[in-house]
């Protein structure tokens, strides 16, 4: 399994980004960013460059590993015990992650990543940021 080490992370999930803000946080840390499965869209529509893609790949177009395989790592995790956010921080080892994209969706999803974001409380500090 591959794992990746950063000292801050940016992640993206597929809910709706402010887009600035992405781009604002990716300017001014220049952290690496990550991608949950169709958090690599609005990465890639802010203009920027995703270290890595992880996630069941049931929420981005069949192409794009092959479009996108030389600037992006993907990593497809087809087990479906674990949401894309799960599988993204269990292959992540970063104390400090600034996630955009996880908490604009459904109820019941952004009761999920309260869930995990308590799981990992002891490991790491993560902060959801909106989009409005």
């Amino acid at each position: 399994m591959q794992k990746y080490t950063a000292d801050f992370a940016l992640i993206a999930g597929g809910s709706e980004v402010d887009l600035f803000s992405l781009r604002h946080w990716s300017e001014q840390t220049g952290a690496d960013i990550f991608a949950a499965d169709g958090g690599i869209i609005p990465v890639l529509n802010a203009w920027l460059t995703c270290r890595a893609v992880i996630g069941d790949m049931d929420s981005i177009p069949a192409d794009f590993v092959q479009m996108h395989a030389e600037q992006t790592s993907v990593h497809a995790v087809s087990e479906q015990d674990t949401t894309d956010l799960e599988k993204l921080l269990h292959r992540l080892d970063c104390r400090k992650i600034l996630g955009f994209g996880f908490m604009d969706g459904q109820f019941d999803h952004a009761l999920s990543v309260l869930g995990i974001l308590a799981r990992y409380a002891d490991t790491a500090h993560i902060v959801m940021v909106g989009a409005r």
